[in-house]
């Protein structure tokens, strides 16, 4: 079973920050040339994009683990977890942190260090109309790979009565030794899959709209706006299929197509008539 939130997606965005940085163009550099003639900085800026904003739902998904019991297998054996107040069940809000303490010797299963705390907010019974979600992450890290934040959730019911999260990604900042990365968003998560098994988030499907804006070391900023409907399975952790329009500051614009549904890791690039394959 998967860690809770585990930072691959995290560790490639500070990777490809780097190369954003080494390969980022002049200023002055026309922003309609053909990508083709510089694939590999476009390449870089796209995956960059895609990983740090993988990573800021990735916190939304995992999180949903702390909605329900909680497994050995997700928290290590030292770190501390309260739930304030653990009785009534049914007294709400309810606040559970889990704890890895500040000194990053907390080692999980995997080998990684972990430090700071995870605070989630819950208003109400997990699925009960209206109950909001916030989770925040406090002086929170993985190695060299720091997260602070929050991703705030409200749950409700659509016209065709299906689940759905109203989703607000807050100040969400990932340090890393090659820099700041920057990300917000506003969208909504449709729970298409796996909602009748609330105790297994590995089986969940989530099929996203909206919007983000973001930032990277090198001071390129970026606006995404999902064109069709992004499709996120959990036991993955990747979007799967869908579309999204990426606009950078220095005047360029791509399309990213997740595919046809597979969980293979992959998406192609696309600027007008050029098109290429990312793999993640």
């Amino acid at each position: 079973m998967e860690k809770l939130f585990r930072f691959r997606h995290l560790l490639v965005a500070a990777t490809l920050g780097l190369s954003l940085a080494a390969c980022e163009k002049d200023k002055d550099a026309d922003p309609n040339a053909n990508p083709a003639e510089s694939e590999a900085d476009f390449k870089a800026a796209s995956q960059a994009v895609m990983a740090t904003d993988k990573a800021a739902f990735d916190a939304f998904a995992q999180s949903s683990i702390t909605d329900g019991a909680f497994s050995k297998d997700l928290i290590t054996g030292c770190a501390t977890v309260d739930i304030s107040p653990l009785i009534p069940w049914n007294q709400f809000p309810k606040t559970i942190t889990i704890d890895f303490g500040t000194e990053q010797d907390c080692q999980d299963p995997d080998g990684q260090y972990r430090k700071g705390k995870i605070i989630t907010v819950l208003s109400a019974l997990p699925r009960s109309l209206d109950a909001s979600k916030t989770t925040t992450f406090q002086g929170y890290a993985v190695g060299e790979i720091g997260l602070e934040g929050s991703v705030q959730s409200t749950f409700g019911l659509n016209e065709q009565e299906q689940a759905e999260y109203v989703l607000k990604v807050v100040d969400f900042l990932i340090s890393t030794p090659s820099g700041n990365f920057e990300h917000g968003s506003d969208r909504v998560a449709t729970w298409v899959e796996g909602d009748d098994t609330p105790f297994q988030p590995w089986d969940d499907a989530y099929s996203l709209t909206g919007t983000a804006t973001g930032s990277h070391p090198n001071g390129i900023r970026y606006a995404t706006t999902i064109q069709t409907p992004l499709l996120y399975k959990v036991e993955c952790q990747e979007y799967v299929s869908g579309s999204m329009l990426v606009t950078l500051s220095d005047g360029r614009s791509f399309t990213v197509d997740f595919g046809d549904g597979a969980c293979d890791g992959s998406a192609t690039l696309s600027s007008g008539a050029w098109s290429t394959e990312l793999e993640f």
